[in-house]
C-alpha cells in the first residue's frame, strides 16, 4: 500500500508536468504567454516635424478604418506651412477637414473628429498612426 502511495503522487506530479508543459506550449503559440509585449516610447522612430510636413501634406492617403476594420477611406492633403485643409472620402460619404502638426504630432479636426497622433514611417508609402504609445489597428498608404 504505502508503494502504491508513492507511485500515485509520482505519477500526479508527472501528469501535472506533462499538462502544464502543454498548456505553456499551447498559450505560447496562442500568444498568451505570461510575458507582456510592449514597446517603449524610446524604441519607436516617431516621425519629426520636418518628417512629418515632407512627407503628408499634398499627399493622398487611404486605408481602412482602425474604427470598425471594414470602412475604406482616402484623404488629400493640401500644401502649407503647418496646416490645411483636407477632402476625404469616408466610404461614399465626402467631407472636408483640417490637418495641423503640433510639435511632432499629426492633427487632423473636422465637426465630429479631433485627433492628434504620433506617426512611425513603416514602409516607403505607409505610414503606421499611434495614441500615444498605442498603435493603431491599421496602417495608412501614401500615393
Amino acid at each position: 500500500m504505502f508503494y502504491a502511495s508513492i507511485l500515485s503522487l509520482i505519477l500526479e506530479d508527472q501528469m501535472k508536468s506533462v499538462f502544464l508543459t502543454a498548456a505553456a506550449a499551447i498559450f505560447s503559440l496562442a500568444g498568451c504567454d505570461d510575458t507582456v509585449q510592449t514597446t517603449s516610447p524610446q524604441t519607436l522612430n516617431f516621425m519629426s516635424q520636418q518628417e512629418l510636413l515632407a512627407t503628408i501634406p499634398g499627399a493622398t492617403t487611404y486605408g481602412v478604418s482602425s474604427q470598425d476594420n471594414e470602412t475604406k477611406w482616402v484623404q488629400a492633403y493640401s500644401k502649407g506651412g503647418k496646416s490645411g485643409t483636407i477632402s476625404g472620402m469616408w466610404g461614399k460619404e465626402p467631407y472636408k477637414s483640417t490637418w495641423s502638426v503640433k510639435g511632432n504630432l499629426w492633427c487632423e479636426n473636422s465637426d465630429t473628429f479631433d485627433a492628434c497622433w504620433n506617426v512611425v514611417r513603416v514602409g516607403k508609402n505607409s505610414l503606421q498612426m499611434y495614441n500615444g504609445t498605442e498603435k493603431l489597428r491599421n496602417i495608412w498608404n501614401i500615393r
